[in-house]
């Protein structure tokens, strides 16, 4: 009995050497932090800081932005932890291994729109994860109001912050990944819209479907920018040889249409040329950068204005 007591006092005092240890590290070292909230002597990766930084501010912690990442954030953190050590270990504890950068770098530093999408998207994933899970994870809304670090830090963050194994989120990173590639695919079938002619596209496009598909425009509105129209087809989820007749017909109305209001005061006109005249007729309109109706209505114009000079 005496025996297990010695091993037991023994046990007790080298453990309370180790606490000391690692709370005399702490002090020693205010500007790392690191060991207050890991243990060990691994510095924090800034996702790791912005992760901690959620944390503690979800626990109450007031830490004004402008201390994000400075020496005067850890030395508050590692005196907040001096308070709350329990605290401390269940952050050391629920640190874990996070996506690596590498599946990170298909999201954008300043594309507006594509972040705005991740952050849509995985909040719907999320949503449906809890649902059948069954529970509900931490918010991640006050990842996206700080202002102290970048948009796409901000998503990282979400993502980071999101309490759920790491295979789920690579899962969902994944086809969020895959989700916005086949979105700039189908972009490409609207790259036609200007921004100066957008309004009258959309019109062209809503009467096009309201005439020839007045079922897809059901209880949907008209479309005022083109984001309206890719997100009608979107919704719709045709098929794509569907989708690209439909689109493919709109261009053409739309080029139609323009190539009419090109033609306005003009008048087509056939006329028959020797070969000869032919083969000249292309290259000197070749050399003016010229069609051929484009030389020849040029040559007119030049015999026009010299015989106004000759009457004069």
């Amino acid at each position: 009995m005496l025996f297990y007591k010695r091993i037991y006092d023994y046990s007790s005092i080298l453990l309370k050497n180790n606490l000391l240890t690692i709370n005399n590290l702490s002090m020693k070292h205010p500007l790392n932090g690191e060991i207050s909230i890991l243990g060990d002597q691994r510095e924090l990766t800034h996702r790791e800081w912005i992760w901690v930084w959620l944390k503690l501010k979800h626990e109450g912690l007031r830490l004004p932005p402008e201390q994000f990442d400075t020496p005067a954030m850890r030395t508050a953190i590692v005196e907040y932890f001096t308070d709350s050590p329990a605290l401390r270990i269940q952050l050391r504890d629920e640190l874990r291994p996070q996506i690596s950068d590498a599946n990170l770098r298909w999201i954008s530093d300043d594309d507006e729109e594509q972040l705005w999408w991740i952050r849509e998207n995985l909040a719907d994933a999320r949503l449906m994860h809890e649902s059948r899970a069954g529970r509900r994870s931490s918010p991640i809304s006050h990842a996206y109001d700080e202002v102290i670090w970048s948009p796409r830090d901000a998503v990282i963050a979400a993502v980071d912050y999101w309490d759920v194994e790491l295979d789920t989120k690579e899962l969902v990173v994944e086809g969020l990944r895959i989700g916005w590639d086949e979105r700039v695919q189908r972009e490409r079938k609207f790259r036609w819209f200007t921004k100066e002619n957008e309004s009258e596209q959309c019109d062209l496009a809503w009467v096009w479907l309201r005439k020839n598909k007045p079922h897809l425009t059901t209880g949907q509105r008209p479309f005022t920018t083109r984001e309206d129209v890719q997100i009608f087809f979107d919704k719709l989820r045709l098929s794509d040889d569907e989708e690209k007749f439909i689109v493919n017909t709109i261009r053409a109305r739309w080029s139609q249409r323009k190539n009419r209001e090109k033609m306005v005061g003009k008048k087509q006109c056939n006329l028959i040329l020797s070969n000869a005249a032919l083969k000249s007729l292309d290259k000197f309109s070749s050399q003016k950068n010229l069609s051929r109706s484009q030389f020849i209505e040029m040559l007119l114009q030049e015999e026009a204005e010299r015989s106004r000079g000759i009457k004069k």
